[in-house]
């Protein structure tokens, strides 16, 4: 294979399980060919990673601060804590987008952006405490088993509140994440009929999720 047509598909697959490669990587893994360049993407595991270092999840705890009673807010403690949250956000946002840039595991955080994506949440919704566990979640399981990210997923904290699990009750599950699940996340339309929905919103969302700063709820109490 012709230097050129290596270094046309190396760049390619860097663009593609990657974010790309800057102008001083790309005779790099050029040498080392698609092979050695497909070998550094997928073998990871076990492979210090500078960004774990440099870029350590952040301290999100002012968004752990449990709402006051309704006797004592304020507009001005309304302002503080929404001021807080903001925080919070644009600080899982920066240290996500710091991860992205400096890994040297390119394909790990893809496949984490690509959960994210396949397994919709949004800051929007969800406390930025749980998204932050859930991109810790798609990293680690980044290129493991389906079966078990979706089972985590059906757990986990983000997830819930997306999707209403938090508003389960006793004998009335929300049905929404079952829906959902067999709907976008799996099986796909057309593949599950109406009834197998119930069936699988009570096993799949058996507790509730605990916002910040409360305790643990069970739909089973």
């Amino acid at each position: 294979m012709a230097q050129r047509d290596t270094r046309t598909l190396v760049v390619h697959l860097f663009r593609r399980a990657g974010f790309g490669l800057r102008s001083d990587q790309i005779d790099h893994y050029t040498s080392l060919g698609v092979q050695g360049s497909v070998d550094h993407l997928t073998n990871y595991e076990g492979v210090t990673d500078p960004a774990d270092q440099e870029f350590p999840p952040p301290d999100l705890s002012a968004y752990y601060v449990a709402p006051l009673p309704a006797s004592q807010r304020t507009t001005a403690t309304q302002k503080q804590q929404d001021q807080s949250r903001a925080q919070a956000k644009l600080a899982i946002q920066g240290w996500w987008l710091n991860r992205m840039l400096n890994t040297t595991a390119p394909l790990r955080e893809k496949m984490t952006l690509f959960w994210h994506g396949h397994f919709a949440t949004a800051l929007s919704k969800a406390p930025a405490p749980y998204i932050l566990q859930q991109n810790q979640l798609f990293r680690s399981l980044a290129l493991g088993n389906v079966n078990t990210l979706l089972k985590a997923v059906t757990q986990d904290p983000a997830m819930l509140v997306w999707l209403d699990g938090d508003q389960n009750k006793v004998g009335k599950p929300n049905e929404n994440y079952a829906r959902e699940s067999m709907e976008l996340f799996t099986i796909g339309v057309g593949n599950f009929t109406e009834s197998a929905v119930p069936s699988r919103a009570g096993p799949s969302r058996a507790t509730r999720s605990p916002m910040p700063g409360t305790a643990t709820r069970s739909s089973r109490a």
